[in-house]
């Protein structure tokens, strides 16, 4: 039954182990692929956000960080004006230049739809 002090250090070094390895390694990198950010900056976060507000900065930490970085992509893109002429030209560029006869109703209805047919 009881093995003695020993096997018990011995577990209580390998759940140590394990956690940390999970803490550290595995949260990140799992973490890091659901929000798009590199484990280190995941790491980073965390530090930040725990110092900041404690656990539940370091809960918050991490999403936070994510929809920042997402409004300032969608921020970053350019905002082109199109008018309707380059947009119907871009439109019918993309389409076929004919139907086949018997052709696809989808393309018969967007062609008659920007005025082609």
């Amino acid at each position: 039954m009881a093995k003695g002090p020993l096997a018990a250090l011995v577990i209580v070094g390998v759940t140590i182990l394990i956690h940390n390895m999970e803490g550290y390694l595995t949260g990140p990198l799992v973490l890091g692929k659901a929000v798009r950010l590199h484990p280190v900056a995941i790491l980073v976060i965390l530090a930040i956000g725990s110092v900041l507000g404690g656990i539940i900065g370091a809960f918050v930490a991490v999403p936070t960080a994510a929809v920042v970085l997402a409004v300032i992509s969608v921020l970053r893109k350019p905002v082109i004006a199109v008018s309707d002429d380059v947009l119907g030209d871009r439109l019918a560029s993309s389409l076929p230049a004919k139907p086949s006869r018997g052709g696809d109703k989808a393309t018969r209805r967007r062609r008659r739809a920007i005025g082609l047919d």
